[in-house]
């Protein structure tokens, strides 16, 4: 009883939780369902009305009992083709009569979701940005410059820190086998121990040994990540004002590309830029 329930779900219910791109996907299935039935029923008419006509002459009976009923065994000029060419007519008519409402129902919804106040309607990703705009507050000046303070919600600059993160992953798996060794001592009441690095012979203790590897992995990462926030900072002092951001000085500074927003869209590297009205273009 579920499945029908689940197949009468109203689309536009369903597109509030998975969205227009999985609901169109799931409306293209329905399409070719229908027109599977459509082509079904076809079947059902026209099988009998071809196993039951005269046969052409030069009619070689096959081994297969659905293929000794297909249309290619039919004498020229069978009545049974009428049937042929009206099943032909329902089917091409449905299928065009389904795609044209499926298109009306596309440009109804996509306009519709197009208009709701959601970020991902409003935002951007913007390419080949300048080394010197690489920072948050610097690439949200430099938009509120061009398209006015208002007009600019957000910028946010994205960072490919695939040191990092493989770090942050040999930290997941020293802490694993930390707890592992803990609960060894905890249940055992016994010190398990380990090979060390460089030598396999030599046994070491193993609560020791990820200890000191886990402080080496804490170390690593946070000074990784003072790196990227250093080279994140700017090094732009901006006055505050009681309107905002005083970004006059950007103008006079060096860090402040001298470019058109056409030149610098064509430009850009790796970030994103969100807007409170239409995306930036």
């Amino acid at each position: 009883s579920w499945i029908w329930k689940v197949y009468s779900i109203d689309s536009e219910e369903l597109m509030k939780d998975i969205g227009l791109d999985a609901t169109c996907f799931l409306r293209l299935m329905n399409m070719g369902f229908r027109l599977s039935m459509v082509g079904a029923i076809n079947s059902i008419v026209l099988l009998p009305l071809y196993g039951t006509a005269a046969k052409a002459s030069d009619y070689d009976r096959c081994g297969d009992e659905v293929e000794n009923v297909a249309i290619q065994f039919l004498e020229n000029g069978a009545p049974q083709f009428a049937a042929t060419i009206v099943a032909t007519y329902i089917f091409f008519g449905y299928t065009m009569y389904t795609m044209l409402k499926e298109f009306k129902w596309f440009l109804r919804v996509r306009g519709k979701w197009l208009r709701r106040f959601k970020p991902r309607n409003y935002t951007i990703l913007v390419r080949n940005i300048p080394e010197k705009l690489r920072n948050d507050k610097l690439l949200k000046l430099y938009y509120e410059k061009l398209y006015g303070k208002n007009c600019v919600l957000a910028a946010h600059v994205l960072i490919h820190c695939s040191k990092v993160d493989s770090l942050v992953d040999k930290r997941k798996v020293c802490v694993g086998n930390l707890e592992h060794s803990l609960a060894e001592l905890a249940i055992k009441d016994k010190r398990s121990t380990r090979a060390a690095h460089g030598d396999k012979k030599l046994k070491v203790d193993s609560i020791d040994f990820y200890t000191e590897e886990l402080n080496k992995l804490n170390e690593d990462i946070s000074h990784r990540l003072d790196e990227i926030k250093k080279r994140q900072r700017p090094d732009l002092e901006t006055r505050q004002s009681e309107g905002g951001s005083n970004i006059s000085s950007l103008k006079r500074s060096k860090n402040f590309p001298q470019k058109s927003s056409k030149n610098l869209l064509s430009a850009m590297a790796s970030g994103t830029t969100s807007r409170a009205g239409n995306a930036v273009s």
